[in-house]
């Protein structure tokens, strides 16, 4: 069996080439095979533009597990887009009529696509402004004046609306359910606030001590207010802790009745029922050490958040703002919090994100919060519990 590997050793030698085809032939004995023709790999397909537009619209503002709904002409490359970007949560379908089977705010995004022969009709944009809060149209320009007054006269308000780059015949819009501010405070006077239930505030204490922890430079006697208290968990909390100086402000009676209840050595501290728009004005300057709201704030209506951030820079000399970012629903508000005290005069001390500040529990909730300090101008740098603290992103 030797000789004919001998002989390949000397043909190898001799015939020009040979070398190359014993390596193979050997490559091949022992199932390597013969290695492969190198080619460069073909380029990514373009992104769609109608895709990339869509998506850019989210980037910042909905979170990851949203519920979304595509509908319309674009939905299998308008859902793959949003995947790649990390979203999950997502129906599509073609047929318009399927909308009448979905329940009412059944999700958190209608992203809805049209062609230049095809229309948003009212019967349509009824069903859409029905099942979610959020919603947005790819159309051409032309029938955006149409289809965004029938969502305003369902209630919306537009967020946004620009030519898609890239397919400058279509328009990008939109809208958010807006909701009156009667009717706003309506809901959360309710004896059980859907997903806002007053029981749900007892239970999660790890927020008080992490609250109690942002504010302990604050001396034992500081006078501290919480905006939107609930069923007071968190003024029980630092009463109870070094802080017996607390009072609140509550919408609900309901949340109210149950602190009383729950809570009986608040007994005495005042727990002012009512919305802080009505509440907050009607204090004294200087009534308070610190002023603080955890969920609050991102509630407000746009007609009474000026008020209320007039009021609290000249109520207290302390802010501390925890609250979530980019939230936005029918309920939720973008305010930029940072913005909205630094233009009244306030510093901005630190942003401390909440997954950071509660050290004995992970609650993934929490993802999103950040708790934002700030002093007033005329305290920082004077002996101010927030003297030497750095802001931070």
């Amino acid at each position: 069996m030797a000789e004919p590997k001998n002989t390949l050793k000397k043909v190898a030698r001799r015939v020009p080439g040979a070398r190359a085809l014993r390596d193979t032939l050997r490559a091949r004995k022992v199932g390597v095979g013969a290695a492969p023709a190198t080619s460069s790999p073909p380029p990514p397909p373009p992104a769609d533009p109608i895709a990339k537009a869509i998506t850019a619209e989210f980037d910042f503002t909905l979170p990851k597990t949203s519920s979304i709904l595509v509908l319309g002409d674009e939905v299998e490359r308008v859902a793959s887009e949003l995947r790649t970007r990390g979203f999950s949560t997502i129906t599509t379908t073609t047929d318009a009529s399927a909308l009448a089977t979905f329940g009412d705010d059944q999700f958190r995004v209608v992203v809805a696509t049209r062609g230049p022969d095809a229309d948003f009709d009212r019967e349509l944009l009824g069903h859409v402004a029905r099942v979610a809060s959020t919603v947005v149209l790819v159309q051409p320009q032309e029938q955006v004046t149409v289809s965004t007054s029938l969502l305003e006269q369902a209630g919306f308000t537009g967020r946004s609306e620009h030519p898609v780059e890239g397919a400058e015949k279509e328009t990008i819009s939109v809208l958010r359910r807006m909701e009156a501010q009667s009717t706003l405070h309506d809901f959360w006077r309710q004896p059980l606030p859907h997903g806002n239930t007053p029981q749900a505030y007892l239970g999660p204490v790890h927020r008080s001590r992490a609250l109690h922890r942002l504010i302990k430079d604050l001396d034992g006697d500081s006078k501290i207010l919480e905006v939107g208290c609930n069923v007071g968990r968190n003024i029980a909390y630092l009463h109870d802790n070094g802080y017996p100086e607390v009072a609140g402000i509550e919408i609900s009676p309901h949340a109210v009745k149950m602190l009383r209840e729950k809570y009986p050595q608040l007994e005495g501290r005042e727990v002012h029922i009512g919305p802080a728009g009505d509440i907050l004005p009607g204090f004294e300057d200087d009534s308070f050490d610190l002023i603080y709201t955890m969920a609050v704030i991102e509630h407000l209506h746009p007609v009474e958040a000026a008020p209320v951030f007039d009021a609290m820079v000249r109520v207290a000399p302390n802010i501390l703002a925890i609250e979530p970012e980019n939230r936005l629903s029918h309920r939720q508000y973008p305010h930029d919090i940072v913005k909205e005290f630094t233009d009244r005069g306030m510093v901005h001390v630190s942003t401390t994100p909440m997954v950071e500040a509660i050290t004995d529990h992970y609650e993934a909730a929490m993802e999103d919060y950040q708790a934002y300090r700030f002093v007033r101008a005329d305290r920082a740098g004077a002996g101010n519990a927030t003297d030497g603290a750095a802001a931070s992103a």
